[in-house]
């Protein structure tokens, strides 16, 4: 333990690492760690901001953790009064920055994987509510070629954006380059290939496609 500790104080000193506590009272100060969270720091400049209230707790032994690998990354967790269950933030390189929103709930086992990729953003929005065993791939992990012009055709663009007031069902996962708009819901084990832009639809299968309109969602 004594070693740890050591070794996490010697990556916060030389490396510009930082762990940002927004209290409920207005103040701000930097902090060594956050209850239930693990964060591990690779590589340096990278900050990680959280806000009062917050719950991090274990779920089927799984605490919530973030590994950021590279430099330069922004993560904003903001404040809610519901627990986040065994949430796993990985894969993050550079320049990447991620965002969640007010009043999150999610109910356990949500993975979050930048596919070791830099220059990306993941944007949740605020009133966002996610069943269990949900997975974020901001990439594909491996590079498709085409032959003939020797280039790759799956290269990410731009992240993910989810919107306002969004509800995943369980099971869900959500690939690259993909925005959902507000107030939308995806149903239980669907996989969302693209984006939507209409508010308060329905979106279900596989891959994902609006099957009902005009609706809204309720806790």
């Amino acid at each position: 333990m004594k070693k740890i500790l050591l070794n996490l104080l010697r990556s916060f000193s030389s490396k510009n690492n930082s762990i940002i506590l927004h209290k409920a009272n207005g103040s701000v100060k930097q902090v060594r760690y956050i209850s239930g969270l693990n964060i591990h720091f690779k590589g340096k400049n990278s900050c990680v901001e959280i806000y009062e209230p917050y719950n991090f707790v274990k779920k089927f032994r799984k605490a919530s953790k973030i590994r950021i690998d590279g430099d330069n990354n922004h993560i904003i967790i903001k404040n809610t009064n519901s627990s986040i269950y065994s949430m796993k933030i990985i894969g993050i390189k550079n320049n990447n920055k991620i965002v969640i929103g007010e009043n999150f709930y999610q109910t356990g086992l949500l993975k979050i994987d930048f596919c070791n990729l830099s220059n990306m953003e993941l944007i949740i929005g605020k009133d966002c509510m996610f069943g269990q065993n949900i997975e974020i791939m901001l990439g594909d992990f491996h590079k498709v070629i085409d032959t003939l012009t020797n280039l790759q055709t799956n290269t990410p663009q731009k992240g993910v954006c989810i919107g306002n007031n969004v509800w995943l069902a369980r099971d869900v996962k959500i690939l690259k380059d993909v925005s959902l708009p507000d107030s939308s819901i995806v149903g239980t084990g669907s996989i969302v290939t693209k984006s939507f832009s209409q508010n308060n639809v329905c979106i279900a299968g596989i891959p994902a496609k609006v099957v009902k309109t005009n609706v809204r969602w309720e806790k």
